[in-house]
């Protein structure tokens, strides 16, 4: 279980208090560079919507203001903050939206046990990610959620873990080891797609694996029936092999066309 320290605790404690002097204008506030919004649906409280200035570096976010709880991250409220570099969510924050994070210069963050929905693209194109533990209260790791994250080596996901989704840890290169979790059911197309992973031990609760869920692993000196400790499960042709070009990088990686919500990304 994640503790936080006596600086955390009085970080919390002392942005709670200075921005506790902020007066709401209308729906919307800002306090230390970062909007805020009221939330009217469940759970309810605030929702950090969008980071306002480009010089914060390790940011911690309050536990609450005014006396709103944090209890979300909105749709792309860090998108393209390039300046920060670290993240500390407070033990409120109960869901993180739509490429929250994506294209960041975040190098590692701090996702507190609570948080049951992180949404898929969060953290897209993060690219001086190193390193990233996932709360046990999530069970589904969202399609392009660490899709571009070159830099990724580490992940330890929580033991609830049923679902990896489409493109999840595409083009992760440096992604050399991964823990799939006893639980695991199911694995999406293309999830591991140009990974750097050297082997590969699925759990016998893996029921479905999708089109080239390992393709393009170049790394990988196994073939498909080693990968499974006893049952092999339903798979789709080509798991391992894959013939997509992936040595073309952009904004949009190749074959990725993220879905925009109807309307276009909401805040709440």
């Amino acid at each position: 279980m994640w503790m936080f320290s006596k600086q955390q605790r009085f970080y919390f404690s002392f942005t709670s208090l200075i921005c506790a002097f902020m007066v709401l204008r209308g729906e919307t506030f800002v306090c230390n560079g970062v909007q805020y919004a009221l939330r009217d649906e469940t759970p309810r409280g605030i929702v950090a919507v969008k980071c306002l200035t480009n010089i914060m570096h390790d940011v911690v976010l309050p536990r609450e203001i005014n006396g709103y709880p944090l209890v979300g991250i909105g749709e792309m409220a860090f998108d393209d903050c390039a300046a920060v570099h670290s993240l500390t969510l407070p033990d409120t924050v109960r869901f993180v939206g739509y490429r929250a994070f994506s294209g960041s210069g975040i190098t590692n963050i701090f996702l507190p046990s609570g948080i049951t929905n992180i949404g898929f693209s969060a953290f897209l194109h993060c690219k001086e990610l190193t390193h990233i533990k996932m709360p046990d209260t999530v069970s589904i790791i969202s399609s392009h959620m660490f899709l571009g994250c070159t830099k990724l080596t580490t992940v330890i996901i929580g033991a609830n873990v049923r679902e990896i989704e489409e493109d999840a840890f595409f083009l992760c290169g440096k992604l050399a080891e991964f823990a799939f979790p006893d639980r695991l059911d199911t694995i999406g197309q293309t999830a591991f797609g140009g990974a750097g992973l050297s082997s590969i031990v699925l759990p016998e609760s893996v029921t479905n694996i999708g089109f080239a869920a390992f393709g393009a692993c170049t790394n990988l000196k196994q073939d498909s029936t080693s990968m499974f400790q006893q049952k092999q499960p339903t798979i789709k042709n080509q798991v391992l092999t894959w013939s997509r070009d992936l040595t073309k990088d952009s904004r949009d990686p190749p074959f990725f066309k993220p879905a925009v919500p109807e309307g276009g990304p909401q805040a709440l």
